[in-house]
């Protein structure tokens, strides 16, 4: 954490003083709607040290760079670099990534080299710096050890390039055609209970990940089939394929929203539209409907992890870990409950905007004249209450959680009054009983 300290006030050199956020000093200032995103590729190193105070298999390290992002709970991520074996001085690692910042100005990019074949300690030298301290072009970063001290002539040659949503808007074709990044990995703990909890929860939060980017690359393929900008909604594409007299129809099948060619044969950018229409229509339904499911999971899992930060401290010293491991037990579980609370957001977020898309497609549906048949007098309800079917993998929760409960109008309420009951059924064993003979001692 130190390391985190020392690169947020190397700021305006180096007096101590750093200047808040503003997000963090107008309490009625709300986050951009704008993405930043950072572009970065590191390049290689020069003259790095052997891990100090640990004996390595090999005489030369086989080094490799883990990128970390801290900041808001959205925007941490991390990147690991390839390994370079055998090479300790001038290693070429030649690997970008980029990573999209909602909230630049609270952003801590830090770039950690530590050694792939070590006995003991890994770590042989850190750089950590502002998102606002960044300047684009090539950089030298030079490195630091575990305890502050400058590393002689060790450094890392990096290329950075800064961009908006604005800028980029006329390249996020290009972007979209990139394989999908994975969401960041939830990391071990070293404790069970702790890891017990995270095993669990890992696979709700690798399909909510999947969804949310499922969701994002219809909603740019229904976009650019109508030929319109990325920053266009909803309303602006379905009034444009009106315009083109596009034998589109929507109805109401037993309350599930559908959509059905009423015509014959259509032209190939006709037929693009007509599936990218029909592909966010489905994606739609299935993020409202399984969405609450997983939100419910992870906020369940977020309130165990919680507490369990109480309890980790006193574990540690009865446990008799050594302080540097203690201090990475608490580091790693901060990171997993920090992912969670922004993979929570994101997920919320989607549910919400799903929602809100599925209303404008059937309210351009019924005012450009495109719909079959007649719908329901409660569609907008209907959508806001979708009914969970039997494609839940969990069955018991699909019916714990009714029509009633999959209400997105009062999702957080639902969310905060069910948390807590269904996150016992997803705590591990260890922990149930801890929790009981903790709950006796207080009634005691």
């Amino acid at each position: 954490m130190m390391d985190l300290n020392e690169g947020m006030f190397a700021a305006n050199g180096g007096c101590g003083y750093a200047l808040k956020p503003s997000i963090m000093i107008d309490s009625e200032r709300t986050i951009r709607s704008e993405v930043t995103t950072l572009h970065l590729r590191v390049i290689s190193g020069t003259d790095l040290p052997k891990p100090r105070g640990a004996g390595s298999k090999g005489s030369v390290i086989d080094p490799y760079v883990l990128i970390e992002v801290f900041g808001a709970a959205t925007d941490c991520a991390e990147h690991r670099t390839r390994t370079v074996h055998n090479c300790g001085r001038n290693p070429v690692f030649d690997e970008s990534c980029e990573f999209r910042l909602t909230v630049p100005d609270m952003a801590l990019i830090r770039f950690v080299i530590l050694d792939d074949d070590f006995i003991g300690d890994e770590f042989i030298g850190q750089y950590t710096i502002a998102h606002s301290c960044l300047l684009p072009g090539y950089r030298v970063a030079k490195l630091s050890g575990i305890f502050g001290e400058n590393l002689n002539g060790a450094s890392l040659l990096v290329h950075v390039a800064i961009s908006s949503s604005r800028e980029t808007k006329q390249k996020k074709t290009v972007l979209r055609r990139r394989p999908n990044k994975p969401m960041s990995k939830l990391r071990t703990v070293g404790f069970k209970s702790a890891d017990e909890l995270y095993k669990s929860i890992s696979q709700s939060a690798r399909e909510a990940a999947d969804l949310r980017q499922l969701h994002e690359n219809c909603t740019k393929d229904f976009k650019e089939a109508a030929g319109l900008q990325p920053v266009s909604n909803v309303k602006q594409v379905m009034k444009h394929l009106s315009g083109r007299k596009m034998p589109i129809k929507f109805r109401m099948i037993d309350n599930i929203l559908t959509m059905k060619l009423d015509g014959g044969q259509l032209p190939e950018h006709g037929r693009k539209s007509a599936q990218s229409t029909d592909a966010l229509v489905n994606t739609n339904r299935k993020l409202t409907i399984t969405g609450p499911v997983l939100l419910v999971k992870m906020e369940a899992a977020l309130t165990q992890a919680t507490e369990l930060s109480e309890t980790i401290e006193s574990l540690g010293s009865v446990d008799g870990l050594k302080s540097k491991k203690a201090s990475k037990v608490h580091e790693n579980h901060a990171w997993n409950c920090r992912l969670l609370r922004g993979q929570i957001e994101l997920l919320r977020t989607a549910i919400e905007v799903a929602a809100t898309q599925l209303i404008q497609i059937v309210e351009c549906a019924i005012q450009y004249d495109m719909v079959q048949g007649e719908l329901p007098d409660a569609w907008r309800e209907i959508i806001l209450n979708p009914s969970p079917n039997d494609q839940f993998n969990d069955k018991k929760l699909g019916q714990r959680y009714n029509t009633n409960k999959f209400s997105l109008r009062g999702l957080h309420r639902t969310l905060s009054a069910d948390s807590t009951a269904l996150g016992r059924s997803l705590l591990p064993k260890s922990l149930k009983r801890s929790s009981k003979s903790s709950v006796q001692d207080s009634t005691s």
